[in-house]
Protein backbone atom coordinates (compact mmCIF):
# COMPACT_ATOMS: atom_id res chain seq x y z
CA UNK A 1 0.00 0.00 0.00
CA UNK A 2 1.36 3.39 -0.88
CA UNK A 3 1.63 6.19 1.68
CA UNK A 4 -1.08 8.07 -0.23
CA UNK A 5 -3.47 5.07 -0.21
CA UNK A 6 -2.77 4.51 3.47
CA UNK A 7 -3.58 8.15 4.28
CA UNK A 8 -6.89 7.87 2.43
CA UNK A 9 -7.89 4.56 4.02
CA UNK A 10 -6.62 4.98 7.60
CA UNK A 11 -6.17 8.78 7.89
CA UNK A 12 -2.58 8.26 9.07
CA UNK A 13 0.93 7.76 7.71
CA UNK A 14 2.45 4.31 7.31
CA UNK A 15 3.72 2.70 10.52
CA UNK A 16 7.39 1.99 11.22
CA UNK A 17 7.58 -1.74 11.86
CA UNK A 18 10.54 -3.69 13.26
CA UNK A 19 12.13 -6.05 10.74
CA UNK A 20 13.72 -8.01 13.60
CA UNK A 21 11.35 -8.04 16.56
CA UNK A 22 14.23 -8.20 19.05
CA UNK A 23 16.47 -5.81 17.09
CA UNK A 24 17.37 -2.15 17.43
CA UNK A 25 14.61 0.37 18.03
CA UNK A 26 15.75 2.78 15.36
CA UNK A 27 15.67 3.35 11.60
CA UNK A 28 18.22 0.57 10.91
CA UNK A 29 15.55 -1.96 11.89
CA UNK A 30 12.42 -0.17 10.68
CA UNK A 31 10.40 -0.62 7.51
CA UNK A 32 7.20 1.12 6.44
CA UNK A 33 4.06 -0.97 6.99
CA UNK A 34 0.36 -0.35 6.67
CA UNK A 35 -1.74 -0.41 9.82
CA UNK A 36 -3.07 -3.89 9.06
CA UNK A 37 0.35 -5.46 8.35
CA UNK A 38 1.89 -3.75 11.35
CA UNK A 39 -0.78 -5.31 13.57
CA UNK A 40 -0.64 -8.73 11.93
CA UNK A 41 3.14 -9.03 11.93
CA UNK A 42 3.22 -8.20 15.66
CA UNK A 43 6.26 -9.96 17.19
CA UNK A 44 7.32 -12.05 14.20
CA UNK A 45 10.53 -11.37 12.32
CA UNK A 46 9.91 -9.85 8.93
CA UNK A 47 11.14 -12.36 6.36
CA UNK A 48 9.46 -15.54 7.71
CA UNK A 49 6.24 -13.60 8.27
CA UNK A 50 6.39 -11.90 4.86
CA UNK A 51 6.98 -15.18 3.00
CA UNK A 52 3.69 -16.57 4.43
CA UNK A 53 1.60 -13.68 3.13
CA UNK A 54 -0.59 -13.89 0.00
CA UNK A 55 1.01 -10.69 -1.27
CA UNK A 56 4.58 -12.01 -0.87
CA UNK A 57 6.84 -11.09 -3.77
CA UNK A 58 10.56 -11.86 -4.07
CA UNK A 59 11.23 -8.45 -5.70
CA UNK A 60 9.55 -6.65 -2.78
CA UNK A 61 11.66 -8.67 -0.34
CA UNK A 62 14.82 -7.60 -2.22
CA UNK A 63 13.75 -3.94 -1.94
CA UNK A 64 13.14 -4.35 1.80
CA UNK A 65 16.50 -6.08 2.32
CA UNK A 66 18.28 -3.36 0.31
CA UNK A 67 16.68 -0.78 2.63
CA UNK A 68 17.79 -2.70 5.74
CA UNK A 69 21.35 -3.09 4.44
CA UNK A 70 22.01 0.35 2.96
CA UNK A 71 18.95 2.46 2.16
CA UNK A 72 18.24 3.68 5.67
CA UNK A 73 21.71 5.29 5.89
CA UNK A 74 20.76 8.32 3.80
CA UNK A 75 18.10 9.20 6.39
CA UNK A 76 20.32 9.00 9.46
CA UNK A 77 20.90 12.31 11.14
CA UNK A 78 24.59 12.89 11.70
CA UNK A 79 25.17 12.94 15.42
CA UNK A 80 28.18 14.09 17.33
CA UNK A 81 30.50 11.38 18.70
CA UNK A 82 30.20 12.88 22.17
CA UNK A 83 27.61 13.92 24.71
CA UNK A 84 27.78 16.40 27.54
CA UNK A 85 25.75 15.69 30.64
CA UNK A 86 25.14 17.71 33.77
CA UNK A 87 25.44 15.81 37.03
CA UNK A 88 25.14 16.67 40.68
CA UNK A 89 27.93 15.66 43.03
CA UNK A 90 26.29 13.75 45.88
CA UNK A 91 28.91 14.91 48.39
CA UNK A 92 28.80 18.67 47.97
CA UNK A 93 25.50 19.08 46.04
CA UNK A 94 27.25 21.07 43.29
CA UNK A 95 26.71 20.49 39.59
CA UNK A 96 29.44 19.57 37.15
CA UNK A 97 29.54 18.75 33.43
CA UNK A 98 30.89 15.52 31.96
CA UNK A 99 32.19 15.02 28.42
CA UNK A 100 31.48 11.47 27.24
CA UNK A 101 32.44 9.68 24.05
CA UNK A 102 29.51 7.75 22.56
CA UNK A 103 29.12 5.01 19.97
CA UNK A 104 26.99 5.22 16.81
CA UNK A 105 23.78 4.37 18.67
CA UNK A 106 24.53 7.08 21.26
CA UNK A 107 25.44 4.73 24.13
CA UNK A 108 27.95 6.21 26.57
CA UNK A 109 31.42 4.72 26.06
CA UNK A 110 33.89 6.64 28.23
CA UNK A 111 33.89 9.73 30.41
CA UNK A 112 36.72 11.89 29.08
CA UNK A 113 36.60 15.02 31.24
CA UNK A 114 34.68 16.51 34.16
CA UNK A 115 34.51 20.30 34.56
CA UNK A 116 32.45 22.69 36.64
CA UNK A 117 31.18 24.73 33.70
CA UNK A 118 29.94 23.48 30.34
CA UNK A 119 31.78 26.23 28.44
CA UNK A 120 35.07 24.95 29.91
CA UNK A 121 34.66 21.73 27.89
CA UNK A 122 35.14 23.43 24.51
CA UNK A 123 38.93 23.01 24.50
CA UNK A 124 38.54 19.37 25.52
CA UNK A 125 36.10 18.73 22.68
CA UNK A 126 38.71 20.07 20.26
CA UNK A 127 41.40 18.01 21.98
CA UNK A 128 39.55 14.68 21.78
CA UNK A 129 37.55 15.16 18.59
CA UNK A 130 38.70 16.46 15.22
CA UNK A 131 36.27 18.33 12.98
CA UNK A 132 36.46 17.23 9.32
CA UNK A 133 33.96 18.27 6.63
CA UNK A 134 31.62 19.85 9.21
CA UNK A 135 31.48 16.74 11.41
CA UNK A 136 33.49 15.57 14.39
CA UNK A 137 35.45 12.33 14.47
CA UNK A 138 37.19 10.77 17.42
Amino acid sequence: MTEEDHLKKYKQKLHKDHADHTGANDIRNAIPACKRCNSRKHQYNLEPWFRRQKFFNEDKLKIINRWLEEGYKEYIEIKLPYRIIKNKNEYNNKFHHELWSVNEIRDFVKCLVIKDKKKDLEDDINKYFVKEDDKYIC
